[in-house]
């Protein structure tokens, strides 16, 4: 679960959406607080199985700081942090003396948006979407346009305007219509394939890993995981991505520990 949080025109109000995303890892990590929190608080627990849970714990708590840094590297990387002072002249200046047109909206994009999506919505028995829906699309259009000091709303701004609105209106749905959904708008939410890459990694190593700590002796230092490459490239093939060498050659990948192994077809990465 996770906070989108998205400035309106005037800086002054926060638009702000919940969502309970599916993360396997984050589901796996709780799952285990569950199970561990009972075992703790069983009134027959011994002295060996609040062992195991203390070392299983300490376990999780590196495999976390781990994740946690080689997130903040990915996110952070060749960016420079901006000053507060800066900042806060820069919402001013924006807030004050920007004042993006809409004579370059993309009037047909979002006509026809609401348009597939009220057709969906009497398909599916869904929720309806509203003229509200629209005037929430314009208003975030601005918000990001006047974030980047443009003079005129864009097709990026209004890219991204359909998706956060988009989500935020998906995710009200039910279950079997939210999937259905998310399928039907898919060709409108945008993701960066290295991300998409790196998650796809991160699950991967981490079940290969929990299988490592399976066959080897408790407490026991593991060095590497390695990943099948073939396994890999399977996964990202069903996400339409072919070509992975450039994805191996780039510095996030060598930074956060990863190497591609060609003559043994494999994914390295050292702890």
């Amino acid at each position: 679960m996770f906070w989108t949080l998205f400035w309106s025109q005037d800086f002054k109000r926060v638009f702000v959406t919940t969502l309970d995303q599916v993360d396997p890892y984050a589901d796996e990590q709780l799952a285990k607080f569950v199970v561990r929190s009972h075992i703790k608080h069983h009134p027959n627990v011994t002295d060996d199985d609040l062992q195991r849970v203390r070392d299983a714990d300490t376990a999780d708590v590196i495999d976390k700081e781990n994740a946690s840094q080689s997130e903040d590297i990915i996110e952070n990387l060749d960016i420079e942090p901006i000053p507060q002072e800066l900042l806060r002249k820069y919402i001013v200046y924006a807030r004050d003396r920007v004042r993006p047109k809409l004579a370059k909206f993309d009037q047909d994009k979002v006509s026809k948006l609401y348009s597939e999506l009220r057709r969906e919505s009497l398909l599916t028995g869904s929720i309806p979407i509203t003229v509200r829906h629209i005037e929430s699309i314009i208003r975030c259009s601005e918000s990001h346009a006047r974030m980047h000091l443009r003079d005129a709303v864009g097709d990026q701004d209004v890219n991204l305007a359909i998706q956060v609105v988009l989500e935020s209106f998906i995710d009200t749905q039910k279950f079997s219509v939210r999937k259905s959904m998310t399928k039907t708008f898919s060709r409108y939410f945008q993701r960066s394939n290295t991300e998409l890459l790196f998650t796809i990694l991160r699950q991967m190593v981490h079940e290969e890993l929990s299988l490592m700590r399976n066959r080897t002796t408790a407490g026991a230092h593991i060095e590497k995981v390695e990943v099948n490459e073939k396994d890999f490239a399977a996964k990202t093939r069903q996400l339409d991505i072919q070509h992975l060498r450039a994805f191996y050659d780039s510095r996030a990948f060598a930074i956060q520990n990863y190497t591609y192994d060609p003559v043994k077809k494999v994914i390295v990465q050292k702890f």
